[in-house]
């Protein structure tokens, strides 16, 4: 969530709100004309897959229900465009699974998965006679870098870790430790490395880098006794929002009173409520503050709370962008080789802010800091 490619300049900058009545009247004008342009007539169709149930379901139900929404936006203004959702279960093979039997029913455009070990079992089925993937969450390492048919709205999470990594070293901490997540290596683990390696580049000692694996036998409670006894001044977690606020606590509990880094995985309205005290404070790394919004976002978000009773979380805003970009470059041709073509040629405005891929379909985007106060991220200078 990288610096492998330069920038290219971005071809065309086009706001998936600020323009729709334009693309309103387009549609409006090749319908009158249905019988020299029956393409007109042709409905462009999107799947939402995604972890829709159990512990890490947070993510993927915020973003599920800002696709829907997004989608009707989208027909309120005369667009034909419609979406399926379906419940990954958090199973790289299921997801492979869902997303195939999706795309034999002509959704060939899937945004999906939450979790990179998760789009790591899909993707390896996308491509142009199957679907094309465009994720919001997914970031990893096992995830970024290829040139194939996933595309990922947040940059690279090596980016996102040296993020950390400069600013635990701005704040003076010369002695670090490291917790990640074992069931999602896929993400966690290039994580953890490449914060480790940027830490101690700028000059501090990782003294401890731990996998853990929330259960019921004790294990996570062993991995915080090694964290502690290796004497930290702070601490990365990298996990879900459950395992994030748990990890917190129990090391809160052995005596630890240092600072606390966080990965984007676990900045969701949750962590607060689970973590409580021992979340407050911890600091992260995202290419969005939601308290800044640009007009599109800040125009969707009305319509979210109207819908929810809630605000939009970071999720919510990520799982809507997905949506009207994959609908802005559809419009003409919903084909995974063209929507690839579209996707990798122009810049977009994107919701939350200016977006354009580099060659492997990664996000080319800022990281800010932000700190948890109460329930809410703050950006920090």
């Amino acid at each position: 969530m990288s610096p492998r490619e330069s920038p290219r300049p971005a071809t065309s900058k086009r706001s998936p709100l600020l323009t729709l009545p334009f693309r309103f009247l387009a549609a409006a004008a090749c319908c009158a004309a249905a019988l020299l342009s029956p393409s007109c007539s042709r409905e462009t169709k999107l799947a939402y897959s995604c972890e829709l149930s159990g512990v890490h379901s947070d993510t993927g139900v915020a973003g599920r229900n800002a696709a829907l929404l997004a989608v009707e936006m989208l027909r309120e203004r005369g667009e034909r465009i419609s979406i399926e959702a379906r419940d990954d279960g958090g199973d790289p093979a299921r997801a492979a699974e869902v997303d195939t039997a999706l795309a034999g029913q002509g959704r060939r455009l899937v945004i999906g998965h939450t979790r990179s070990f998760v789009t790591a079992g899909s993707m390896a089925a996308a491509g142009a006679e199957t679907y094309l993937l465009l994720s919001p969450y997914s970031n990893g390492a096992a995830v970024v870098g290829r040139d194939d048919f996933l595309f990922c709205l947040l940059p690279p999470a090596r980016a996102q870790a040296e993020a950390l990594a400069d600013r635990a070293r701005e704040l003076g901490y010369g002695r670090a430790a490291v917790a990640y997540d074992e069931t999602n290596l896929a993400y966690s683990e290039g994580f953890a490395k490449d914060f480790a390696a940027r830490f101690e580049a700028k000059g501090g000692r990782v003294a401890a880098s731990v996998m853990f694996q929330r259960g019921n036998d004790g294990h996570m409670g062993d991995k915080v006794a090694l964290v502690a006894a290796s004497r930290p001044e702070t601490v990365l977690i990298v996990g879900s929002v459950v395992d994030t606020a748990i990890f917190s606590q129990l090391l809160r509990s052995s005596g630890f009173a240092g600072q606390f880094f966080g990965s984007d995985a676990a900045m969701e309205p949750g962590l607060a409520r689970n973590g409580g005290a021992a979340v407050q404070g911890m600091i992260f790394a995202h290419i969005f503050d939601p308290r800044k919004p640009r007009p599109a976002a800040k125009a969707f978000a009305a319509r979210f709370s109207e819908r929810f009773n809630q605000e939009p979380s970071l999720a919510a805003y990520l799982g809507a962008e997905a949506v009207f970009i994959l609908a802005e470059v559809a419009a003409k041709d919903d084909s995974p080789a063209a929507v690839k073509s579209g996707l990798l040629a122009g810049g977009f405005e994107g919701l939350i802010g200016p977006l354009r891929f580099d060659a492997s379909g990664d996000a080319v985007r800022h990281y800010e800091l932000f700190e948890l106060r109460g329930e809410a991220f703050e950006a920090l200078p």
